[in-house]
């Protein structure tokens, strides 16, 4: 499957949001009970996300129909959820 990164303007912040609604909802259906808060975000992640969009590091991710099939946030570290880390990840 070929499929392209586009950078998520300011504009499209809602479409984010729905996507992490969306994601939740898909999660609770499986008794999973991890990211219950994008369903109604508090004010903060919704900063959280705009900060990304600002930095340009959220991305939809499109197949070669333009069809919406995923979305990322690419960053060099994230203190946020994994805090300070000494060492890079390795790949």
């Amino acid at each position: 499957m070929n499929i392209e990164f586009i950078p998520i303007k300011p504009h499209e912040k809602h479409l984010v949001l729905k996507l992490f609604k969306e994601a939740a909802e898909r999660i609770s259906k499986k008794h999973i009970d991890h990211w219950q808060y994008w369903k109604n975000p508090p004010q903060e992640k919704v900063k959280w996300v705009e900060e990304g969009i600002g930095n340009n590091e959220f991305f939809f991710i499109k197949n070669l129909e333009s069809d919406c099939v995923g979305m990322v946030r690419v960053l060099e570290e994230d203190l946020l959820y994994w805090g300070k880390q000494d060492e890079k990840a390795k790949l």
